[in-house]
């Protein structure tokens, strides 16, 4: 989840310093703040935390993978960096709403 967080936020990194565009510097910060958050859940629950310091680097070949899929994409227009932005906040939407669902009695 850690190094899905920072997937965001170095995206988000890497558009806001192509395109100059402040939203996605607040996103990235905001993700910054999640990444945190989950960073100290790992070193206070005493687990392997999967993240490098290193931004654009990921652990994970499928996250490195798709981390430079979705730059390559952002970069090619002010238009295209906000259907990747779209697309990042779309996925965890359906990814709370899916958890939430799964594990609400009720199915919400």
């Amino acid at each position: 989840m850690r190094e899905e967080e920072k997937l965001a936020r170095d995206v988000y990194l890497a558009i806001y310093q192509k395109w100059g565009l402040s939203v996605f510097g607040k996103i990235a910060r905001s993700e910054q703040r999640y990444m945190n958050i989950i960073g100290r859940l790992i070193k206070k629950y005493g687990l392997e935390d999967p993240v490098t310091d290193k931004i654009e680097v990921f652990k994970n070949k499928k996250i490195q993978s798709l981390y430079t899929s979705l730059v390559t994409q952002g970069e090619k227009s002010v238009i295209e960096a906000l259907k990747i932005g779209a697309t990042i906040e779309e996925k965890y939407i359906k990814f709370q709403i899916n958890d939430r669902f799964k594990k609400s009695p009720k199915g919400f």
